[in-house]
């Protein structure tokens, strides 16, 4: 993937972040990505994709990102050391400089911009997945790729919202016929 990368994603995702969806389903039903497209409308092959509205899974539209730059040790400590400070001397102004000191104290390695192990594995591993599957919808443009189609206890959801509405709608116009005839 190059810099010059540009264009959108558009995917039918699942939107709770909290929840999983039901039966297995996979969290992404499916994606395009269109290159060199400034957003806007959905391109029709996803406008298309049969899913049901309250089911859970919802059209999403992003702009595609550039992975992001580690920044050097010395550039995390600096920021490290302004934001410490900052949030502290918001809190206790007169004794910022105590408490800034304390908190450097208790954390050297982090506020010298050395980043934990196991942490600085877990985000390059996150980065190394998103790459690749940046890398790979990037090599089909404008090709709609599915991964799976709505469960149907989605579909059974939505259906009962839509009762649901139906009924609530119905006894609106009730109480607004009675007053009406009042």
């Amino acid at each position: 993937m190059t810099k010059n990368n540009s264009g959108r994603i558009y995917q039918i995702r699942w939107l709770n972040p909290y929840t999983e969806p039901p039966d297995g389903a996979p969290r992404v039903l499916c994606e395009i990505y269109l290159p060199e497209h400034p957003g806007g409308k959905a391109p029709k092959e996803i406008d298309d994709f049969p899913i049901s509205i309250g089911g859970g899974y919802s059209l999403c539209s992003l702009a595609l990102a550039v992975p992001v730059k580690q920044l050097p040790p010395a550039t995390l400590a600096v920021i490290r050391k302004k934001r410490i400070a900052r949030s502290i001397a918001a809190k206790v102004p007169m004794f910022a400089d105590h408490f800034i000191a304390e908190a450097i104290a208790k954390k050297p390695e982090y506020y010298d911009g050395i980043t934990d192990a196991g942490l600085q594995a877990s985000k390059d591993a996150l980065n190394d997945r998103e790459t690749a599957h940046l890398l790979e919808l990037t090599s089909r443009p404008n090709e709609l790729i599915v991964y799976g189609h709505e469960p149907q206890a989605c579909k059974d959801k939505a259906a009962k919202l839509k009762a649901e509405m139906e009924e609530v709608k119905r006894k609106a116009e009730e109480r607004k016929n009675n007053a009406l005839v009042k």
